[in-house]
């Protein structure tokens, strides 16, 4: 009869957990480039929103002269 020897089982539970381990990691890899990409998406899009913040600010200013000359 063939029976697992205690080498045979910690074999395998080590292959096991090796496997687990390179999943995860390959996940994690695969999130941080994701966040990678989300934080540049997040630094454009804040250049822009800057940018527009900027625009309406002297679009105010503006407003804000032209309604003192015509007082």
């Amino acid at each position: 009869m063939d029976q697992l020897t205690i080498p045979e089982i910690s074999e395998t539970v080590v292959s096991f957990l090796l496997a687990v381990i390179t999943y995860l990691l390959k996940l994690l890899v695969h999130e941080i480039k994701q966040m990678k990409r989300d934080q540049l998406e997040l630094r454009d899009m804040f250049i822009w929103l800057k940018a527009e913040q900027q625009n309406i600010r002297e679009w105010l200013d503006s407003q804000i002269k032209e309604i003192k000359t015509d007082e």
